[in-house]
């Protein structure tokens, strides 16, 4: 009888994970329904993840960082110096507002600039 409860409690301790050990929610704003979801869950985080992606392609690289932290209190701020290949280039931005993080590739307004071969 007490082999069978260690292994029952073996098995409910094992396979759930308590919310304070859980990894934090990470939504890919690009997955298909993910901003209609937001705007139905969380409208507050939503107008936030709206204006900072409209936001974000008016700023010099070097103010993005301070401008979210600042403006939106978001923390983790992440946006990669490095370039997708494409045109118009695109980059990755990750952010956490409220212990959600926020992860979408952001198109560039990019003027094209054609340098000719010497």
């Amino acid at each position: 009888m007490r082999n069978l409860f260690a292994a029952v409690a073996f098995l409910l301790f094992s396979t759930v994970q308590p919310p304070a050990l859980a990894g934090p929610a990470v939504v890919d704003l690009d997955a298909p329904g993910a901003l209609d979801a937001l705007e139905r869950t969380n409208p507050v985080h939503y107008d936030k993840v709206q204006r900072i992606v409209a936001g974000v392609k008016s700023k010099p690289d070097s103010e993005v960082n301070e401008w979210l932290r600042v403006s939106f209190d978001a923390k983790d701020v992440r946006y990669v110096a490095l370039l997708m290949v494409s045109l118009p280039p695109k980059r990755r931005l990750s952010f956490t507002l409220d212990d959600i993080t926020y992860k979408t590739v952001v198109t560039l307004n990019a003027q094209r600039k054609v340098t000719p071969v010497r």
